[in-house]
C-alpha cells in the first residue's frame, strides 16, 4: 500500500523538474539538456522576421534559463507549448537577439516562480491564448498545432477557442523588463507579498503631503522601463487585438504588488480587476488604461507622476461598478521642482462608490496647470470621509489647478464628505461643475480636534491653512497673492444640504472668490440644532486687501431653508458678495435666513435680489443685507403672496453707515412681521405740536372735509356733482365754519400743516 502512496509523490516531484523538450512539430524533438538551456534557430522555423518554436513541455526551475538565439534579422520570437502540461517558470528566459520580441504560448496555463526573470531586449509577451494570429490569414495555433500558417506577418491578435480559458499566475514576482510585459489569458492573479500601502488621510493631502513613490514599500514588483505593461482577461471564446476584447472577460487580480511604468503606458482589459494592497504608477506615460466591467480597489494607489512635460492621463471605463475602499487614485507630480503638466483623470461607469477614506485627486506644485477630473456615472456615493479634489500648490501664477466635472442620474455626499476645488499659491483653482439629472444629496461634517470640518462642494484652501506657512512669499497688501477661487456651477432636479453640509466658496487673499451658480427644480437646505447648512461665499481675511465675497445665483422651483439652512456671503474686510434668487413657486424660510454681510472694513453689503416667484413665506426667517461702514445692501423682493411671521425680519441696515433700501412688491402683503411692540415709558410732547386750526378760530367747532378733484374747484354752495377724485397728492382742505351774530354761515380756511 506505501508503494501506492509513493507513486503520486513521485509524480509531483517530477513535475515540477525542469523540462525543455522540442515536440518535433517544427523540426527534431530534443529533450534539451543542462540547466541552461540553448535554444538555437535551428530548433525551429524561421519566416522572415518571425522565428517560430513548439514545445512539448516548458519549465524552468530557480537558477536555471533558457536562452533564445538565431540571426540578428529576427524581429519576433514565437514559441508555443503542445504538451497539455502548464508551464513552470522560474528561472531566467533569455534572449541575444537585440531589439526581438518574445511571445510565449501555452493554453494550458503558465505559472512564473517568485524567480522568474527576464533579459530580452523587445516586449515579452506570456499567454495562454490557444492561438497567435499573424496578419489577418496567417496562424500560430497551440491547442492544434496541425492548423497553424506560419507566415512572415506581426502578431494581430491572441486567439482563445475554449469558454474557459487557462489561467496565469504569478508568485511574488519580481520582474524587470525594459521594454513591454503583457499577459493575456483567463484568470490573471498576481501574488506579492508584504505589500505596504501608503497611509494618508485627507489632512496629508490637502496640507501638501500627497502620496510619492517614497512612501510606498512593496517587496513584490513589475516594472518597465520604456514599455507597456499590458493585462487582459478573457472568460469565452474570441480574440484580444491589443486594443479590445472581442469576448467575454475574466478576472484580473493583483495583491500586494506595485506595478509600475517608467515611461510608458499601463493598460487592463477584463470583466473584473480587484487590487488588494497593491499600487499602479506611471512616471511619464502617456496614459493608464483601465476597460472593465467592474474595478474594485481596496487599499490601494492608482497615480499619474509629472517627471516632465505632460503626466500621463488615468482613464477608467468600468461599465458596471467602480468601488473605492480606502484607496487613492491621484495625479501628482514626482518631486516639488517639477514644472510639467498635470494628465486628466476621466472615469466612466454605472455605479461610482468611493467610501472609508478614499480620494480621487488632481494635483499640481508648481509651473503650468493641473490635470481635470470628469466622471460620469448613474449613481455616485461618496462617504466616511473619502473627498474628491483638485489643488494647486503652485507659487507661481500659471499654476492654475484643473477643472472638475461631474454628471450622474443621482449623487450622495455623506458622512462629511467633499468635492474639493482649491488653491494653496498664486495660481487659480479650476471649475467645479455638477450636473445631476436627478437627486444631489450632500450631508455631515467631521469632527476633528474640536474643529467642526462641513462636507460638501466647497472651492476654497482648507479652512486650517496657513497662508504664511504655504506661501512664505505672499502678500496680502500685493497682487501676488492667493490666486483666484473658482467658480462652483450645479445642476440638478433636486438638491438636498443636511446635517451641516454645504456648498461653499471663498477666497483667503486679495482675488474675489467664485461665484456660485444652481439651477434645480427643488432646494432643501437642512441645518441642526448644533450647526447651520448652508451655500456660501465668504472672504474670511481681515486685511486691507482681502477680496470681496463672490456672487451667489439660484434658480429654482422651490426653496425650503429651515431649522438653520442658509444662503449668505459674508466678509471680514471687504465687500459682501450678491445674491440673486429666482425662484418660480416657493420660498419657505422656516428658522432659516438670507444674508448679506460685510463685517468689517468700509465696504458696501452686498445686495439681495428675489423675484418671479408666487409665495414667500417667513416662519421666525430672516432676510438682510448689513454692513460695517459701508451703505447696507439693498433687498428687492417682488412676489404675489408675500406671508412673514411676527418674529421674521427683513434688515437692510449698516453698523456706521447708510442703510439700504427695502423695497417689496406684492399685491397681497401680509406684514404682520413689520409690526414693533412700542415701549411702555410715553414722553410728553404737546408742546411741540402745532395747534389745529380749529381750536384757532374758536371753540366748540365743528367742520368738513373737502377733497378737491384734478378739474374745475368746487364751491360748498356748488350743487353740481364734482369730478373723481384722481390723486392722492392733492391739497386737502380743512373747512371750518361757525355762528355768527347775524347767525349766517361764517368760512375760513387753513392748513393743519
Amino acid at each position: 500500500m506505501k508503494y501506492l502512496l509513493i507513486i503520486p509523490i513521485l509524480i509531483i516531484i517530477l513535475s515540477t523538474n525542469a523540462e525543455v523538450i522540442t515536440d518535433g512539430t517544427l523540426g527534431q524533438q530534443i529533450n534539451l539538456p543542462g540547466s541552461n538551456f540553448q535554444i538555437t534557430s535551428d530548433l525551429g522555423q524561421q519566416h522572415g522576421g518571425n522565428l517560430f518554436h513548439s514545445f512539448q513541455d516548458f519549465n524552468l526551475n530557480s537558477l536555471e534559463s533558457a536562452t533564445f538565439s538565431g540571426p540578428n534579422n529576427i524581429q519576433n520570437i514565437l514559441s508555443r507549448v503542445t504538451g497539455g502540461n502548464p508551464s513552470n517558470i522560474d528561472g531566467l528566459i533569455h534572449s541575444t537577439i537585440p531589439n526581438t520580441n518574445f511571445y510565449f504560448i501555452n493554453p494550458h496555463g503558465i505559472v512564473f516562480g517568485e524567480n522568474f526573470q527576464l533579459d530580452v531586449q523587445g516586449g515579452f509577451h506570456a499567454s495562454t491564448a490557444d492561438y497567435l494570429r499573424l496578419g489577418t490569414e496567417g496562424r500560430f495555433n497551440a491547442r492544434q498545432p496541425s492548423e497553424s500558417l506560419l507566415t512572415v506577418a506581426p502578431v494581430e491578435a491572441f486567439g482563445f477557442l475554449t469558454n474557459n480559458p487557462a489561467p496565469i499566475t504569478m508568485q511574488n514576482p519580481n520582474l524587470y523588463s525594459y521594454d513591454d510585459l503583457s499577459f493575456i489569458g483567463g484568470e490573471i492573479n498576481i501574488n506579492g507579498v508584504n505589500g505596504q500601502f501608503p497611509q494618508v488621510n485627507k489632512e496629508d493631502i490637502v496640507s501638501d503631503e500627497t502620496p510619492k513613490l517614497e512612501d510606498v514599500d512593496f517587496s513584490s514588483s513589475i516594472i518597465t522601463e520604456f514599455g507597456q505593461i499590458k493585462f487582459a482577461s478573457m472568460n469565452s471564446t474570441g480574440e484580444f487585438n491589443n486594443l479590445e476584447l472581442n469576448g467575454n472577460g475574466g478576472q484580473v487580480t493583483i495583491n500586494n504588488t506595485q506595478i509600475y511604468n517608467i515611461e510608458d503606458n499601463f493598460l487592463a482589459f477584463a470583466d473584473k480587476l480587484v487590487m488588494n494592497n497593491s499600487g499602479i504608477f506611471n512616471d511619464q506615460g502617456e496614459y493608464i488604461d483601465i476597460k472593465v466591467n467592474n474595478l474594485h480597489l481596496i487599499d490601494s494607489i492608482i497615480v499619474s507622476g509629472i517627471e516632465q512635460g505632460k503626466a500621463a492621463n488615468i482613464n477608467i471605463q468600468a461599465s458596471s461598478s467602480i468601488d473605492l475602499q480606502n484607496s487613492i487614485i491621484v495625479n501628482t507630480p514626482i518631486n516639488e521642482d517639477v514644472k510639467g503638466q498635470g494628465g486628466n483623470i476621466n472615469i466612466n461607469t454605472q455605479q461610482l462608490s468611493i467610501t472609508d477614506n478614499s480620494y480621487i485627486i488632481s494635483d499640481i506644485k508648481a509651473g503650468e496647470i493641473g490635470g481635470n477630473i470628469a466622471i460620469k456615472a448613474d449613481n455616485i456615493l461618496i462617504n466616511s470621509g473619502s473627498f474628491i479634489g483638485s489643488m494647486s500648490e503652485s507659487v507661481e501664477i500659471t499654476g492654475k489647478a484643473g477643472d472638475i466635472y461631474i454628471e450622474a442620474n443621482n449623487m450622495q455626499l455623506i458622512d462629511g464628505t467633499a468635492i474639493i476645488n482649491a488653491t494653496f499659491g498664486s495660481g487659480d483653482s479650476g471649475t467645479t461643475t455638477i450636473k445631476v439629472s436627478g437627486i444631489l444629496e450632500i450631508s455631515g461634517v467631521i469632527y476633528e480636534d474640536e474643529e467642526v470640518i462641513p462636507g460638501g462642494i466647497i472651492n476654497l484652501p482648507p479652512p486650517n491653512l496657513i497662508i504664511a506657512e504655504k506661501c512664505p512669499t505672499c502678500d496680502l497688501k500685493k497682487d501676488t497673492a492667493l490666486g483666484k477661487t473658482g467658480p462652483i456651477e450645479i445642476q440638478a432636479g433636486e438638491i438636498i444640504l443636511t446635517d451641516g453640509a454645504t456648498i461653499s466658496s471663498a477666497t483667503y487673499g486679495s482675488s474675489d472668490a467664485g461665484i456660485i451658480t444652481i439651477t434645480a427644480d427643488t432646494l432643501t437646505i437642512v441645518g441642526t440644532d448644533l450647526i447651520n447648512s448652508s451655500i456660501n461665499s465668504e472672504s474670511p481675511i481681515a486685511k486691507p486687501e482681502a477680496g470681496n465675497a463672490g456672487d451667489i445665483k439660484i434658480q429654482a422651483n422651490r426653496i425650503n431653508l429651515i431649522d438653520g439652512g442658509e444662503i449668505n456671503t459674508s466678509t471680514a474686510n471687504a465687500a459682501g458678495g450678491n445674491i440673486t434668487i429666482k425662484t418660480q413657486n416657493l420660498i419657505y424660510l422656516k428658522n432659516g435666513q438670507i444674508t448679506t454681510s460685510a463685517n468689517g472694513g468700509k465696504d458696501n453689503g452686498g445686495n439681495i435680489t428675489i423675484d418671479n416667484l408666487t409665495f414667500i413665506v417667513l416662519n421666525n426667517g430672516q432676510i438682510k443685507a448689513q454692513a460695517n461702514k459701508g451703505h447696507g445692501g439693498d433687498i428687492r423682493i417682488s412676489a404675489e403672496q408675500f406671508i412673514t411671521s411676527s418674529n421674521s425680519v427683513i434688515s437692510a441696515s449698516s453698523k456706521l453707515g447708510l442703510d439700504g433700501n427695502i423695497e417689496i412688491t406684492s399685491p397681497d402683503m401680509n406684514m404682520e412681521g413689520f409690526l414693533v411692540v412700542l415701549s411702555d415709558d410715553v414722553m410728553d410732547i404737546s408742546h411741540l405740536m402745532k395747534t389745529p386750526c380749529g381750536q384757532r378760530l374758536g371753540e366748540n367747532l365743528s367742520s368738513f372735509v373737502v377733497n378737491p378733484s384734478e378739474g374745475s374747484h368746487s364751491s360748498p354752495d356748488d350743487l353740481l356733482p364734482s369730478g373723481p377724485l384722481l390723486s392722492d397728492n392733492l391739497p386737502v382742505k380743512e373747512i371750518v365754519y361757525t355762528k355768527s351774530s347775524d347767525k349766517k354761515l361764517a368760512f375760513s380756511t387753513c392748513k393743519n400743516f
